[in-house]
């Protein structure tokens, strides 16, 4: 019971029933279009990355700041050096792997 806890303990003062009311009014809102409301994934991810750096800008700013952990992190990750990707080496998608991210689009809206 006490690591559940210390899992639901959060900075802003939220409880989880708030953040589980949120998150699924987020999941089921419908944008506006000319054919009638319908669920848009690329502004469902939009909502939920301003929620989450809404909720999560406190903790975010305070953990980034720390002396002992986040800064020697992100010094060493300025020390890596860059390097171009060549898109013929990348994975291209497959019929079927598009057609089972279609399926779970349509499942999950």
């Amino acid at each position: 019971m006490l690591i559940s806890a210390r899992l639901l303990y959060n900075r802003s003062n939220t409880t989880l029933a708030l953040h589980l009311r949120v998150l699924g009014r987020l999941l089921s809102m419908e944008e506006p279009s000319p054919n009638g409301p319908k669920k848009d994934a690329s502004s469902l991810s939009v909502r939920l990355l301003r929620y989450v750096v809404a909720t999560s800008y406190a903790k975010i700013t305070h953990r980034l700041k720390h002396k002992t952990l986040s800064q020697p992190y992100i010094r060493s990750l300025k020390t890596v050096d860059t390097f171009n990707v060549v898109e013929s080496e990348l994975e291209q998608p497959t019929h079927q792997g598009t057609e089972n991210d279609r399926l779970f689009l349509i499942k999950f809206f």
